[in-house]
């Protein structure tokens, strides 16, 4: 996650869509007084010239108690809690990819590399069992999507060219992102090779109807969809201020404890 005050957005990206390589990436553009999540020890070693705050702030309800962690894959909402009217009005911006493709992305991810053992049963029980990325709730309050930029990974160097065009940022020659994740799945796992059954495609299809409502993928698809914004978007986010305690008044920096 990135607050940007210097230029005025808030960068949320959900899993496995490229997210950490355009944060590595836009962090240089950010200022003294901007806010970014750390990232495991291994990506941090790829981020430069970057002089914004890198941490996982912590804040404390002084009605309720309740604890919030800003942290590497926070929702927005959380950043609108504790930023409240200070954000509001800032761009959002987020990373979206095909589901199907994310889904085979997460699956080795998360260790499922044993040769040993056939792929294609165990993708299909990761499926059923939803171990899957599924958080348009990252960028989304009370089911409306509220991002004004989403960076697709199939155009991946020109969204991202755009999103800086729209900041005033000047862009030249080719975009190189940094190398952020230590893996790669390996290039037998295509989509026909991994969803071998009608019923697991047909379970993503079931499981992403909010976010095809904005991106309208489809399994078959290898380009990416045109993008359907949320035109009520700014207005859930004044709502979600009315109905939630937002802002520095309700919200305490908890100081991390020194180190003895």
């Amino acid at each position: 996650m990135i607050v940007s005050h210097k230029h005025n957005f808030v960068y949320v990206k959900p899993g496995k869509t490229a997210g950490s390589s355009i944060e590595l990436a836009i962090s240089r553009y950010c200022g003294p007084q901007d806010m970014i999540t750390k990232l495991r020890p291994r990506e941090e070693t790829q981020r430069v010239d970057c002089v914004a705050r890198v941490e996982n702030p912590r804040f404390v309800n002084i009605n309720s108690g309740e604890m919030i962690e800003l942290q590497n894959h926070s929702r927005y909402c959380d950043a609108l809690r504790i930023y409240g009217e200070d954000i509001v009005d800032y761009e959002v911006v987020c990373t979206e990819r095909n589901p199907w493709e994310k889904a085979i992305s997460s699956f080795f991810w998360k260790g499922n590399r044993r040769p040993e053992r056939p792929v294609a049963p165990r993708f299909k029980r990761f499926v059923s069992d939803g171990r899957w990325p599924q958080d348009f709730d990252v960028y989304s309050l009370n089911g409306v999507c509220v991002a004004d930029h989403i960076i697709r990974v199939e155009r991946l160097k020109d969204d991202y060219r755009d999103f800086l065009t729209f900041l005033g940022i000047p862009v030249e020659g080719d975009i190189v992102f940094p190398s952020s994740k230590g893996f790669q799945r390996p290039k037998e796992a295509t989509r026909e090779a991994m969803y071998t059954r009608p019923w697991v495609v047909r379970t993503v299809f079931e499981h992403t109807e909010q976010l095809r409502a904005v991106l309208p993928y489809r399994f078959e698809d290898r380009s990416a969809p045109d993008i359907q914004l949320h035109e009520d978007r700014r207005a859930a986010r004044y709502k979600f201020l009315e109905e939630n305690d937002c802002g520095p008044v309700y919200w305490e920096p908890v100081q991390a404890s020194a180190s003895v």
